[in-house]
């Protein structure tokens, strides 16, 4: 299939780089001082460029009664259109890559040459399926991941990660292949030189995933793993605070089998949220007089 004949950019996402033993994890933020009451929110609240996510973080005095309520009420009359969300959804940084589908309905092909041994094909493409269909209409986004069946034509972007080269056949597709400088997978997508109508992001154009298949893999871990590389196909970049979402880079990015909250806040902050269905309408009966 030839290139899509806008301007088109290659750019490559390295990711999930293969276990190290005795690699630090980050730890957790310290406890707040007992002595403080401390108040948390988090709202959906319309931006020029799309939803932008508010968080306010409120402390009283030690002894002082404190009205969440009122508090909360009282930014969401400052903020109109706020729609209130878990505070756990803005708990740690996300990152967006600055692209997103202008369809978000994604197409994608599985290519199981050099599948790993570690797992009868069958269920490796089960669990690569299943990481795919965990983003599809996460968080209540219009996102979903369509699958077309499998491929001969292995991943158009391949080889050593430092020296990508990328083949646009107008195909996203999922493969394998041995990945130097132990890395287990990598994401590499094209996008157009324009953005997105209405959003301050590029428009995704094709992705490639290129898994190694060397590791002794486990189902969950494949899964972990495709889970976050789809992720980076849909927009989505390596988070800033970890552990605690699936966006994580490295050895963290093989804990999650399903997106995580702060996973959830980058993809509503990417595509927003499906709207909800029309009320059915009601059925007009005539008044009957009484006596």
């Amino acid at each position: 299939m030839a290139p899509a004949r806008r301007p088109l950019l290659a750019a490559a996402l390295f990711a999930a780089a293969v276990l190290l033993p005795g690699a630090a994890r980050h730890g957790g933020a310290a406890a707040p001082p007992a002595v403080l009451a401390q108040a948390r929110f988090a709202f959906l609240v319309p931006g020029p460029g799309g939803p932008l996510i508010l968080e306010v973080a409120a402390v009283a005095p030690a002894g002082a009664p404190a009205d969440a309520a009122a508090l909360a009420s009282a930014i969401r009359a400052a903020n109109p259109g706020a729609v209130p969300i878990p505070p756990r959804f803005v708990s740690a940084a996300y990152v967006l890559d600055g692209v997103r589908w202008r369809d978000p309905v994604v197409p994608w092909y599985y290519a199981p040459a050099g599948a790993t041994p570690s797992l009868p094909p069958g269920d490796a493409l089960e669990r690569i399926r299943r990481a795919a269909e965990t983003w599809s209409g996460a968080g209540g986004t219009p996102v979903r991941f369509d699958y077309r069946g499998e491929t001969a034509d292995g991943p158009g972007c391949r080889g050593d990660p430092a020296a990508i080269t990328y083949t646009a056949d107008g195909l996203n597709v999922l493969g394998w292949d041995a990945i130097p400088g132990n890395y287990l997978g990598y994401t590499c997508w094209m996008r157009s030189a324009p953005l997105v109508e209405g959003t301050p992001y590029f428009e995704l154009i094709e992705f490639d995933i290129v898994l190694d298949p060397r590791y002794p893999y486990t189902g969950d871990i494949l899964q972990a793993l495709a889970l976050h590389e789809f992720g980076h196909a849909l927009g989505l970049g390596h988070s800033d605070r970890c552990p605690g979402a699936a966006m994580c880079a490295g050895e963290l990015a093989l804990i999650f089998t399903e997106p995580q909250p702060d996973d959830l806040a980058a993809l509503i902050a990417l595509y927003g949220r499906r709207p909800p269905p029309p009320l059915p309408r009601r059925a007009l009966v005539p008044a009957i007089a009484r006596d």
